[in-house]
């Protein structure tokens, strides 16, 4: 009941933030929806292919270090990631990433829920560190303290010297992140009945929780372009609707955007991402009707991309079995 009770109150939440925006927006700007150019949607749609892409082969990389036995192909690996970006349309985003991928695990692969919770951990862990990283510099932009060519300067210097320090330690990072996260799992061992939720009867050392060095970087490396793919796809999109914004104050709002993005706990974010959305964009001076525009239009797309994507996810996994039924029908026929 009180779940129940909360899941109303969070859509009143969202609905009345979505409903304050459009009136006291620009609806006319609206129409430019409907003469959306196709090359710049497009070039959205490959980068929102190719974050996706990217983000399965870095949860790939931690599964099959941790897992192996679990033998996920990459037909499954892209099937639950998009199945979890569709669910995060609806559902606050933080719960639907991690719930879909480890339910996935866990029912169709046997791993345990804080194993398999262990693997998003570890992925989304460098995805934060990539949009710390751009932290001070999108925070100096934003405040009006930095020019756009100075706060850009100074992302590229933090970017070299953290490049720098984990090519020489790449487990640096994980080594602090799985401790933490053993930390944690000792304190669940305590609560009754949570051996069997929690996996092995004893916890696992930190050192077996770490990824090879050559994982670790790319997991580093693979992140810092998906968060420029990522202002990539969503400037393609803002050009596809005819809204001039810069790429390079785009980008410091898309890494605060996602890193506020964390918190919102209304359906999809619904509500909480344009409010936020609407306030950034203000400060690097759009206009009120391109805010409009961008805030609605980013939100549709993100829909039907996350659409697109889970249909597309589910034809990759069903395919082989399809495949495997076609050679088993005439197999038994014959027989």
């Amino acid at each position: 009941m009180r779940a129940r009770a909360a899941g109303i109150a969070n859509w009143a939440i969202a609905l009345a933030i979505v409903g304050v925006i459009l009136a006291k927006g620009d609806l006319s700007a609206l129409r430019q929806l409907t003469s959306a150019r196709l090359l710049p949607l497009g070039v959205s749609f490959l980068c929102s292919i190719l974050v996706l892409l990217a983000s399965c082969f870095k949860w790939r990389l931690v599964v099959r270090h941790h897992h192996p036995e679990a033998g996920l192909s990459w037909g499954h690996i892209f099937h639950y990631y998009a199945l979890a970006r569709l669910t995060g349309m609806f559902l606050p985003m933080p719960l639907s990433d991690m719930g879909v991928r480890m339910a996935s695990l866990r029912v169709g692969h046997r791993v345990s829920v804080i194993d398999a919770g262990y693997t998003v951990y570890a992925e989304r862990s460098f995805d934060l560190l990539a949009m710390l990283l751009s932290a001070a510099p999108a925070v100096l932009f934003l405040s009006g303290r930095w020019t756009a060519t100075q706060a850009t300067l100074l992302y590229l210097a933090v970017v070299a010297v953290v490049t720098a320090v984990l090519l020489r330690r790449p487990l640096l990072v994980v080594g602090l992140m799985s401790a933490l996260f053993e930390w944690g799992r000792r304190w669940l061992r305590r609560i009754p009945r949570m051996s069997e939720w929690t996996g092995a009867a004893a916890p696992r050392r930190a050192d077996e929780t770490l990824l090879p060095g050559r994982d670790a970087f790319l997991l580093y490396a693979v992140s810092l372009v998906i968060l420029w793919l990522m202002t990539l796809r969503f400037y393609s999109l803002l050009v596809a609707v005819r809204v001039e914004v810069g790429f390079i104050p785009l980008y410091f709002c898309v890494a605060i955007a996602q890193a506020v993005s964390v918190l919102a706990f209304t359906p999809g974010g619904l509500g909480i991402l344009e409010a936020g959305w609407m306030g950034l964009f203000s400060i690097i001076g759009m206009r009120g009707d391109q805010i409009l525009l961008a805030v609605l239009s980013a939100r549709a797309y993100a829909i039907l991309a996350a659409a697109a994507l889970a249909l597309l996810g589910w034809l990759v996994v069903r395919a082989p079995r399809a495949r495997a039924s076609a050679k088993e029908g005439p197999s038994a026929a014959g027989s």
